[in-house]
C-alpha cells in the first residue's frame, strides 16, 4: 500500500457517507477503506514489539483511527532500511565479512544481507565480493569467466559453483 494507491481512501466520516457502495465509486473507496483498516488491523495483531505498536500509533489521526497502513510502511521502511552513505559503508562491511564455504548459502547471506539495507548493488559488485573470496582454482576460473562475459549474476554463478560442489562431495 503506497501513498499514490490510497490517496482516495476515504476517511472514516466519508465512508459512513457513502450511499450506494455496490457501483463505482463508492465501491472502489469502500475497497480502498477496507484494505487499510485490514492491513492496519494485521500489522497491530502481528507486531513483535511495542515499537511497532508505537510506530503503528504515529500514523493515526482523527479521520483515520486504525491508522494508515501506507505511512507505517513509508515510517518502517526509514527506520529499518537505511539509504545513507553510512548505511552504504555498513553494507560493504558485513559483505565483507561473509564467508564462502557452500555457493548456495552463500548466495543467500549476500540476499539476506542486501535485504537489510535501501541500497542496490549491482550484479557485477556482487559477482566482484564473490571473486574476492578465496576460492579454489577452478572457481576462480569460473568467476573469471562469468565477468569476462556479458551478464553478470550472482545466482547464476552460486548455482554453477553449487552444482561442481555437489559433484565433488
Amino acid at each position: 500500500m503506497y501513498e499514490t494507491e490510497m490517496s482516495n481512501c476515504p476517511t472514516k466520516t466519508a465512508d459512513a457517507a457513502i450511499s450506494d457502495k455496490t457501483v463505482n465509486p463508492g465501491l472502489t473507496q469502500v475497497m480502498l477503506y477496507k484494505a487499510n483498516k485490514r492491513m492496519c488491523d494485521i500489522i497491530t495483531l502481528r507486531q513483535g514489539s511495542d515499537h511497532v505498536l508505537a510506530l503503528m500509533e504515529k500514523t493515526k489521526e482523527l479521520d483515520f483511527p486504525q491508522g494508515l497502513a501506507w505511512k507505517f510502511v513509508e515510517a518502517a521502511m526509514k527506520k529499518n532500511k537505511p539509504n545513507d552513505t553510512t548505511a552504504e559503508m555498513e553494507l560493504d562491511a558485513v559483505l565483507d565479512k561473509l564467508q564462502f564455504r557452500q555457493a548456495g548459502t552463500f548466495y543467500n547471506d549476500v540476499v539476506s544481507v542486501c535485504a537489510r539495507f535501501d541500497i542496490q548493488k549491482t550484479e557485477a559488485e556482487l559477482v566482484k565480493l564473490l571473486a574476492k573470496k578465496q576460492l579454489s582454482a577452478s572457481y576462480a576460473k569460473i568467476v573469471l569467466d562469468h565477468l569476462k562475459g556479458t551478464a553478470h549474476t550472482l545466482d547464476t554463478l552460486c548455482t554453477e559453483i553449487g552444482e561442481i560442489q555437489h559433484l565433488t562431495k
